[in-house]
């Protein structure tokens, strides 16, 4: 995404200006993409993600890639970081957009 924002690959036409601008709305392209739940292996158990619920309310490109970048495997996110507001906790944040990453263990993780 970040290349079609730079003008390069897709984004050489689509731009805006002559074609429509790649937004976010990763479905206008890529028809019947449904990224499904995601589980990462963590210390503290696995840790699901489920993509079904975010995509209700929010595009793709409001956590890719600000966020959480395109490529599976490259994201190793501790406690610590999500603490601090990066990866879930940009969202997950003592309750101000979402449940705090802090509050309840079991929402995230099976143990």
């Amino acid at each position: 995404m970040d290349d079609m924002a730079k003008g390069k690959s897709c984004g050489i036409c689509h731009n805006g200006k002559d074609a429509f601008a790649s937004n976010g709305d990763c479905d206008k392209c890529h028809k019947g993409m449904k990224p499904g739940k995601i589980t990462f292996k963590t210390s503290a158990g696995e840790a699901a993600f489920s993509h079904d619920f975010h995509t209700q309310a929010y595009k793709c490109l409001d956590c890719h890639t600000k966020i959480f970048p395109f490529k599976s495997g490259t994201l190793k996110a501790t406690m610590a970081q999500m603490e601090e507001g990066r990866s879930c906790g940009a969202c997950h944040n003592k309750g101000k957009d979402a449940f705090s990453v802090q509050d309840d263990c079991g929402k995230c993780h099976t143990m």
